[in-house]
């Protein structure tokens, strides 16, 4: 493929094809959806088209990673790069394994409503604007269109009063998140006159950079992507990597000690993930290729192994699980045994047992942080890594360890369908084969960093 001339409409299109492809799936869905909407059958069908949907997409963007698609000269406001491209087969990857879950377990739970799927779609195409994001302008409109799908998401159950009430707190912490995020827009844009990253990152690399400039990245810096740190603020990063650093440490010591007093399975997941955004954090503070990777790596063992953590435990329980605890699982080895070893290995990957993509991932953090030398952040990385076993091996122990009881009718009706049981065990089967031969991951993720930090300008330190 020749090089991409992405001031022109049509280079434009080629260059955001897969995003383009989404967008008029979700669109073609939304209107089956108009027509079809008051059976089962008819949210199947919506499901399917939204999975056919993201491997449309997924192959565009095949084509576009085995094309070598490049921008002929400065990007503009999309990035053409393997960053972006192994992003956005992360989240693709995502999206797809989501749909193939939600196919039965929204008939379980009485909410087989068809606009699901459509805000899917639309939330994987803001992710995938925010990967690729080579524009201020175009991560705030990535994220909000990303944030508004969400929203809706969170809400989805309207029998459920804690449904709504995550939906109303989720839009007011993302409010004001989107208006801090404008905010340092608005300065960054006052100090150089650019909300391009490649020009902002040129232009502050000349260390004549006003105060403005400097506040402004502390205001947003942080909040979008790791593109937005390593290509606009490299020559800053003496300004943003003690605010990651106070970010990553908090993050990492408050998510483990909360989900340390869980014992509700789904919400000990859900605490710990902040745990887990504190370990990204840490490979962001490197800001070298080795970082930019590592939060590749990271995003990709994680994502594998807690989707296939919260697809089993929407088969041992109803009503959101939200009363499923270690007792509800106790002997669960007995009666589920391959259910039993596949969450198993899902917790020791989350715990970062030696020989599951968990341990790759956070061995890679480690090495990323070390080889710039820093000494607090892999101590507390470490020290709360530790603290997590204390939430995630008793889930192991009440499965083999406990005396079982009978299965529960809610529990008994929500076991796999064929293709939610094909999406969990592709998984887990990835996390294993990752973790015991996990140089192809390795070198895909370095091979994308690198693309990242090549395309920034020149700093002194790092790599």
């Amino acid at each position: 493929m020749s090089a991409l001339d992405l001031t022109t409409a049509s280079g434009l299109v080629r260059a955001l094809l897969p995003e383009v492809t989404l967008t008029v799936w979700s669109l073609v869905v939304l209107l089956v959806v108009a027509w079809r909407h008051r059976t089962e059958g008819d949210a199947r069908l919506a499901g399917w088209l939204s999975f056919i949907g993201l491997l449309t997409a997924g192959a565009a963007q095949l084509w576009l990673w085995l094309a070598g698609a490049a921008p002929a000269g400065l990007p503009q406001m999309v990035a053409l790069d393997t960053f972006r491209f192994a992003g956005n087969g992360i989240i693709l990857l995502m999206a797809a394994v989501t749909v193939l879950l939600s196919l039965g377990y929204l008939e379980r739970e009485r909410m087989a409503v068809p606009e699901y799927y459509p805000l899917i779609l639309l939330a994987t195409t803001g992710m995938m604007f925010l990967a690729g994001a080579e524009d201020l302008i175009v991560v705030f409109l990535g994220l909000e269109v990303m944030s508004v799908a969400v929203y809706v998401l969170a809400g989805f159950d309207r029998r459920s009063i804690f449904s709504a009430e995550a939906a109303l707190k989720y839009f007011l912490i993302g409010a004001f998140a989107s208006g801090f995020l404008l905010y340092g827009i608005a300065l960054v844009y006052g100090a150089t006159g650019n909300t391009n990253l490649t020009l902002i990152g040129a232009q502050l690399a000349t260390g004549t950079a006003p105060l403005m400039g400097r506040i402004g990245l502390k205001a947003a810096g942080f909040l979008a992507l790791v593109r937005v740190l390593m290509e606009a603020f490299p020559s800053l990063m003496s300004q943003w990597q003690p605010v990651i650093a106070v970010l990553a440490i908090a993050t990492m010591i408050a998510g483990n000690l909360i989900a340390l007093n869980q014992r509700n399975l789904k919400r000990m997941l859900a605490y710990s993930s902040v745990a887990h955004a504190g370990y990204l954090l840490t490979a962001v503070w490197a800001g070298t290729r080795f970082g930019a990777g590592a939060v590749l790596l990271y995003l990709l063992a994680y994502g594998l192994t807690t989707i296939a953590a919260f697809g089993i435990l929407a088969t041992l329980g109803s009503g959101g699980e939200r009363t499923v605890g270690n007792d509800d699982i106790a002997g669960l080895a007995d009666r589920r045994p391959w259910s039993a070893l596949a969450l198993s290995i899902c917790m020791l990957s989350l715990f970062g047992f030696p020989g599951t993509f968990g341990f790759i991932g956070k061995w890679y953090i480690l090495q990323a942080v070390v080889h710039q030398r820093q000494v607090i952040l892999p101590v507390v990385l470490v020290l709360t890594s530790v603290i997590s076993a204390g939430y995630y091996l008793p889930v192991v122990m009440a499965m083999y360890m406990k005396p079982g009881r009978a299965e529960s009718e809610a529990a008994a009706s929500g076991r796999f369908g064929r293709f939610a049981a094909a999406a969990v065990a592709a998984s887990v089967a990835a996390v294993i084969l990752f973790g015991l031969w996990p140089a192809p991951a390795i070198d895909g993720v370095l091979r994308s960093g690198a693309a990242l930090v090549e395309s920034a300008p020149p700093i002194a330190a790092g790599e």
